[in-house]
């Protein structure tokens, strides 16, 4: 697949990245394309700095998706940023709007959480879904909470990505695990463990 030279003028208010720049990069390959979005993995030129960019396809969905997606992560980069890749912000095209991640390292192997490709330990796993909870606690389920959404840091930390399925008033009974945190912790092998969970 061939490279795509671009220059991403900044759209987001928000973004991280200065204000009012624009950007001169490259998008190196193709990553995925999905129903609603292509993932590239690309280059900053004048940092040589690699990052990740996100283009919707054209359909009204994809967009309202895309746009859910950009708030998230400029919501989450201001309460949690800890838990998601640094959001350089939403850039535009000449096809559209793009959005610019760092690239932060590797997804886990796993399909599912049961597959236990990686072996991850208990401190990995606590990790995980204690990222999980953070969303729940600011309004988000996630809704696509797989090992190929979390990403393994160069440090051994772990971040989260791909938030285009995931809703933003979400609320957690009082005292009482949600579908999604039930879900995941059963998948994580928490059962027979004594944990204790940030309440």
């Amino acid at each position: 697949m061939e490279s795509m030279s671009c220059s991403w003028s900044n759209l987001s208010s928000e973004s991280a990245s200065s204000s009012g720049s624009d950007c001169e990069g490259v998008a190196n390959s193709i990553l995925k394309i999905g129903q609603y979005a292509t993932t590239w993995a690309g280059t900053f030129s004048h940092a040589n700095l690699p990052v990740i960019l996100k283009l919707p396809r054209s359909s009204p969905m994809a967009q309202t998706l895309f746009d859910t997606e950009v708030y998230l992560y400029s919501l989450l980069s201001d309460v949690a940023d800890d838990i998601i890749p640094h959001f350089y912000g939403c850039f535009s095209l000449e096809d559209g709007p793009v959005l610019v991640l760092e690239k932060a390292g590797q997804s886990l192997k796993e399909e599912f959480w049961e597959d236990d490709k990686e072996a991850l330990s208990l401190v990995e796993r606590i990790n995980i879904f204690g990222m999980l909870q953070t969303l729940h606690k600011n309004g988000i389920s996630h809704n696509d909470f797989y090992p190929r959404n979390v990403i393994r840091r160069k440090s051994g930390n772990f971040c989260v990505i791909d938030f285009q399925l995931a809703d933003t008033d979400h609320v957690c009974l009082e005292g009482d695990m949600c579908e999604e945190l039930s879900s995941v912790q059963r998948a994580l092998k928490f059962n027979d463990t004594n944990v204790m969970f940030n309440e």
